[in-house]
């Protein structure tokens, strides 16, 4: 294993001091490329991810998957399941619910999609379930499970969208019926790959991307955004939180720290955007921590070199968390998959 450079005394509270996070690599996945924008969960102590798009050599064409792997141990190797997504597809939201992993959205290399359908491992292989659809079709956006409910932030509506969405949707798995909801937006702009997280039944949305119309096709506003808020289904009411310390769009989901802390890793903050892909030199690996008492920020150290990501799903797995694949910079994906516990 890998000493993580975060140190808990860096981030917790002296009374919380129990060592450093550690990280180890899993097995890689079956691929030489690796994806971004997978999708990951649990399923009956199985990690079962799936999906994805990449650029295979040479290297010219994104391409999407509907491959699903199952990893059984942290020290198995992953098996491809013979049954497949229902489609190709990638940059949906996935958490895990009652052994289900349940897929919202997404899109392929033609359109968006507002399709939800849950994957479940079986004796014989794995089952998809269909779930209620979305409003609309949904890609790129953020989600978390806050107890029964699952909540998605923004996003885009379709493939060409020159404006991102500011959309708040829930839908309640412990329901007799279900059926998706509309709620009040945050009180910021509108936004996609931003970043969410769950923390003592609060929905936590931090950072994003803008777009504005250029000449009929979508560009990125820069600088991206680094502003913060929570979501308490108790009051129905937003809060705006401190600003994060950078931006960190596309980062995988926050993840909680001693029942008071959120912990974000990595994200495309924009101040690359013009190196080009062959260039640069990989995303940030900074790590940072959201106490969420103190309303503080604080640089909690950084990732391992070369295993910063962003597009990569993240999922609570045998008492720690997976990272599953994404980019390590613009198009170059990884294989690689690590598993963080204290």
């Amino acid at each position: 294993s890998l000493i993580l450079s975060v140190v808990i005394s860096s981030i917790c509270s002296a009374h919380e001091k129990k060592g450093a996070i550690r990280v180890s690599g899993l097995s890689a996945l079956p691929d030489p490329v690796g994806f971004a924008g997978m999708i990951a969960g649990v399923s009956h102590d199985s990690l079962i991810v799936g999906g994805g798009a990449n650029f295979p050599p040479p290297g010219d064409k994104k391409i999407y998957h509907d491959s699903i792997y199952i990893l059984d141990a942290p020290n198995g190797k992953w098996r491809k399941a013979k049954q497949r997504l229902p489609r190709p597809l990638a940059y949906a939201v996935s958490v895990t619910h009652r052994n289900r992993v349940i897929c919202i959205g997404g899109n392929d290399d033609h359109r968006h999609f507002a399709d939800v359908f849950a994957i479940v491992q079986t004796k014989t292989g794995v089952k998809i379930e269909t779930l209620p659809s979305l409003p609309h079709p949904c890609s790129q956006m953020c989600g978390a499970l806050v107890g029964e409910v699952v909540y998605i932030a923004g996003g885009l509506k379709t493939p060409d969208a020159t404006k991102a969405l500011k959309t708040f949707w829930a839908l309640d798995l412990s329901a007799s019926k279900l059926r998706w909801k509309k709620l009040k937006p945050w009180p910021g702009p509108e936004r996609f790959q931003s970043v969410s997280g769950s923390l003592n039944g609060t929905f936590f949305l931090f950072s994003g991307i803008r777009l504005r119309n250029d000449k009929g096709k979508p560009a990125r506003i820069l600088p991206y955004l680094k502003d913060a808020y929570s979501f308490h289904p108790k009051t129905s009411k937003w809060k705006r939180l401190r600003d994060l310390p950078r931006p960190a769009p596309a980062g995988p989901p926050a993840i909680s720290l001693m029942n008071s802390r959120l912990v974000l890793m990595s994200g495309a903050d924009g101040s690359r955007i013009d190196i080009p892909w062959q260039k640069h030199p990989g995303f940030k690996n900074e790590i940072f921590a959201y106490d969420v008492a103190k309303d503080a920020w604080s640089k909690g150290g950084k990732m391992p070199k070369g295993s910063s990501r962003v597009t990569a799903p993240m999922t609570a797995w045998r008492g720690g968390y997976v990272i599953v694949s994404g980019e390590r910079s613009p198009r170059i994906r990884s294989p690689k998959v690590y598993f963080l516990r204290r």
